[in-house]
């Protein structure tokens, strides 16, 4: 199954697009929530991995991400969502998961653990 995934860094795009080839997991990337949802399909379930932001992306993407969250977990079946961010942005981490993001890493672990974490999205 393909994983989603919805963020607009493209350096963060190479690297998830590259370690998912690497390891055999379709990824289809979105900019915005409604391309992203519009990509979906209308299919409910499966999973997406959300870009928090931080940094130099400032909050405005971090807002954007957590409506997005919301928006997912509002669908019929909601899909899993794995966001991820910069670990300083602890307020980040919490609204994600008040949203209903299923787990919230800091960008260091969820690189280092990219390519298992998109191998156990693609089984769900």
């Amino acid at each position: 199954m393909a994983v989603h995934a919805l963020l607009q860094d493209l350096f963060f795009r190479t690297r998830i697009e590259t370690t998912a080839e690497a390891a055999g997991v379709p990824v289809i990337v979105s900019d915005t929530v409604e391309e992203l949802l519009g990509k979906m399909g209308g299919t409910a379930g499966g999973a997406v991995l959300v870009d928090l932001g931080g940094g130099a992306d400032g909050p405005d993407q971090a807002r954007s991400a957590i409506d997005a969250i919301r928006a997912l977990k509002r669908l019929s079946e909601p899909p899993a969502i794995v966001a991820w961010g910069s670990h300083v942005d602890t307020e980040a981490f919490e609204a994600a998961r008040t949203a209903g993001a299923d787990r919230v890493l800091p960008r260091s672990a969820f690189t280092r653990r990219l390519p298992e974490i998109l191998r156990e999205l693609a089984d769900s």
